[in-house]
Order: C-alpha cells, then structure tokens, then sequence
C-alpha cells in the first residue's frame, strides 16, 4: 500500500504510535485512508495486539504528507 511512497514511525506513548507518510497522493480519498486503518489493524492483529484506536490526524495533500495514529493494548 506504500510502493512508491516514505514513511516513518515515532513512538510517541508506551502503547501508541504515530506513522507519518510521504509521497502517497492516494490519502486524498477516505476509501484508501479507511483501507489503510483496516490494514494496520490487521497487522497490529498478526503481532498479536489488539488496535484501539487507529486514526488519520493529519492530511496534508499538497505536500503528500499524511499522518496516521495508532493505539493499542
């Protein structure tokens, strides 16, 4: 879901995580950014966590610049 684009994690609480994402134009449509929560929750599930909150909170389209925020227990 990310060929082509950047990203980066920073741990920003013991259980949450941010995941900042750079050259992917297709987070202008919200049926992608939903794809990519369910993907990520599905991911945090193979690690054997379970997600709690999985959100896009910041988009910036111009830049391709998107950022998605995880929490989970």
């Amino acid at each position: 879901m990310l060929q082509g684009a950047q990203a980066s994690v920073v741990k920003v609480g013991p259980k949450d995580a941010e995941v900042i994402i750079y050259g992917n134009p297709l987070f202008e449509y919200a049926y992608y950014r939903a794809a990519y929560c369910g993907m990520a929750r599905g991911l945090l599930a193979l690690l054997g966590a379970r997600a709690v909150h999985i959100k896009v909170t910041h988009l910036d389209h111009v830049r391709c610049e998107h950022t998605v925020r995880f929490s989970w227990v």
